[in-house]
């Protein structure tokens, strides 16, 4: 009665990872088993689920010795079909239970069990295809007796599926809660687990496992260590005189150990280390002497192959980038994807443009070390400021060995492009000091996008100043229409959100009024009033500030004033007014639906 207790428990535990997937046991070897079953579910009648198990367990379990708890892991594939049926009727996340029947078979015994299991609330996932189900469990630890000797067999059966599929309300669905027979498809002989048990001796007996010891590759200048374990499994005391290695390569190998007296039941580690010296497999021997009667000298095979160390190597994709036509002035970006095809990381130290026209091309990346196989992005940008190709190199320097550095051709192609200037102005300009001239008008023409260049037609309003001259007892004041006439188109650039203009002017009075005291005095013969020549102004960006073509901004400059001529008696007065150099000027350019505020006619007075 109490064995078949023991026997529910192993048989329970171990069947309770058949739908889920669980954590790693404490001892044992790998088990790994799979099985297929047939469900018939409502709606879509049948599906197929496939179970696989992984599990640590004992081979062999001494009579007499507990075997530990045995933790069971293991994965449950259910089908596309199944997954149809439950999204068609809205599931969100399924729950329920399993109720599984298993057989044991053991010396002596034949017993037939109904294990009942509890699943994990699953959510459906969003998209149809297979999917798992999980859960977890563990044996108790177990102590056989001498009457169960022999070997143990733990086979799996049949499946009933009770499930409850909710939706994401948390109310059940159309289809309730229902039963599924899972039927284990023919074919299989469903056993999970075999293992035996032995009695021990009443004298010493040594086993050590595993009977081989494969350290596969191992780089050169690193090394990796396994253990033998070595146990009593006799009834008496064993002793280990020595443990040694030998063989052609022996030299690549470290071994250590604490293994002296072992009582029954106990076990010793043996540490193998494998250091690589040399490119190729090295071979040696593991020799375990003891005072076991039967088998006191124990060979294990050791193994292992000296790698070189890893390398990376570095590969784009594309290889090369061309952007096409991009209108000049705008920008365009393409992405290039490096990769490590190799079987290091590789590191990318750098990422350069080089070339006639880098200049013109800009690239941004997060790319530092990249795993084999992985990857990471660059992003190029072209921005021509001109028309006609262009060409550059996207240079990567990297830790491929073979190829430090990358370079990847990029090129593209700029289109001329050009953009409306067309501003109103206003300010002024201050004319020796002595008059201050308001200048309201608007410019208007077209700035090429190839290179910043522009002409463009200028033309500012007449001003009504108001000029008072006082010399000792002389009271003469001037009354005229000032006006700055540009002669020819302005010339300019935008380079940088810098502005750049240049013009010719002519500055002309007329309506001109000659008073002393107050009263009228004959200006003589009055002609054209204006400069003898024209006056060359030119006008920038102050340092420090930005042009806009969407807002426009500030320009100044400083010029030399002509001299005027036909002005009458008043012309050599007018000159020491307003003719001369380093006259300042002052003009900001604002959009036409900006209102400015500038008035038309402003009094200047000045003493002379």
């Amino acid at each position: 009665m109490f064995m078949d207790e023991i026997t529910k428990r192993i048989v329970i535990s171990l069947l309770a990872g058949l739908l889920m997937a669980m954590a790693s046991i404490a001892r044992g070897e790998p088990v790994s088993a799979n099985f297929d079953y047939t469900c018939v579910f409502p709606l879509l009648e049948e599906q197929a689920i496939k179970v696989h198990i992984d599990s640590d367990m004992p081979s062999t379990v001494t009579a007499g010795q507990s075997t530990g708890a045995f933790d069971i892991q293991a994965t449950a594939t259910v089908s596309t079909g199944a997954w149809n049926g439950l999204d068609f009727v809205g599931t969100h996340t399924l729950k329920g239970s399993v109720s599984a029947s298993a057989s044991v078979s053991a010396t002596g015994l034949e017993l037939p069990l109904t294990l009942p299991l509890s699943l994990e609330d699953r959510l459906l996932p969003d998209q149809a295809g297979p999917f798992t189900m999980s859960a977890s469990g563990s044996t108790p630890a177990l102590t056989f007796g001498p009457a169960n000797a022999g070997d143990v067999t733990i086979r799996v059966g049949d499946l009933v599926l009770a499930l409850a599929p909710q939706d994401n309300q948390g109310q059940p669905t159309g289809l309730g809660q229902f039963e599924s027979e899972c039927r284990l498809d023919a074919g299989q002989d469903g056993v999970l687990h075999r293992f035996t048990v032995v009695v021990p001796p009443a004298h010493p007996q040594i086993d050590v496992s595993p009977g081989t010891l494969s350290f596969d590759q191992v780089q050169i200048g690193l090394n990796k260590t396994l253990a033998v374990t070595v146990r009593n499994v006799g009834g008496a005391a064993l002793g280990i005189s020595s443990i040694e290695l030998d063989g052609p390569d022996s030299s690549q190998f470290l071994l250590s150990h604490d293994c002296t007296t072992l009582l029954s039941g106990d076990q010793c580690q043996v540490q193998v280390t494998f250091v690589p010296n040399t490119d190729g497999n090295a071979e040696a021997t593991l020799r375990v002497h003891s005072d076991d009667p039967q088998r006191p000298d124990m060979a294990v095979a050791v193994t292992g192959s000296g790698q070189m160390a890893p390398r990376p190597h570095i590969t784009s994709q594309p290889s090369s980038l061309d952007f096409k036509q991009v209108g000049v002035g705008q920008t365009k970006q393409q992405t290039l994807l490096l990769a490590n095809a190799g079987t290091d990381v590789l590191l990318v130290s750098s990422v350069t443009l080089s070339g006639g026209d880098a200049q013109l091309f800009s690239q941004q990346n997060l790319c530092s070390a990249i795993d084999p196989n992985g990857s990471c992005e660059v992003t190029v940008s072209f921005t021509p400021d001109s028309p006609g190709d262009k060409a550059a190199e996207l240079v990567i320097a990297s830790s491929d060995p073979d190829q430090p550095l990358l370079n990847v051709p990029v090129s593209g192609s700029g289109q001329s492009q050009q953009t409306d200037l067309d501003f109103q102005l206003s300010g002024e300009s201050s004319l020796q000091g002595r008059v201050s001239l308001p200048l309201d008008g608007h410019i208007r023409g077209t700035v090429d996008a190839t290179n910043g260049l522009f002409s463009a037609q200028m033309e500012f309003e007449p001003s009504r100043q108001h000029v008072r001259l006082v010399s000792f007892l002389r009271s003469v004041t001037l009354d005229a229409d000032f006006l700055l006439q540009p002669v020819n188109d302005v010339n300019g650039s935008l380079t940088d959100s810098i502005m750049h203009l240049q013009f010719d002017a002519n500055l002309q009075l007329s309506n001109l009024k000659l008073r002393l005291f107050g009263v009228p005095l004959s200006l003589g013969k009055v002609g054209q009033c204006r400069t003898r020549e024209s006056a060359h102004l030119s006008l920038a960006t102050p340092t420090g500030e930005d042009f806009d073509m969407n807002d426009g901004r500030r320009l100044t400059g400083r010029y030399a004033m002509p001299p005027l001529s036909d002005c009458g008696v008043m012309t050599d007065v007018i000159n020491l007014l307003v003719a001369g150099a380093n006259n300042s000027i002052t003009l900001m350019m604002s959009p036409p639906s900006q209102l400015l505020s500038t008035t038309s006619a402003t009094d200047s007075e000045r003493s002379f």
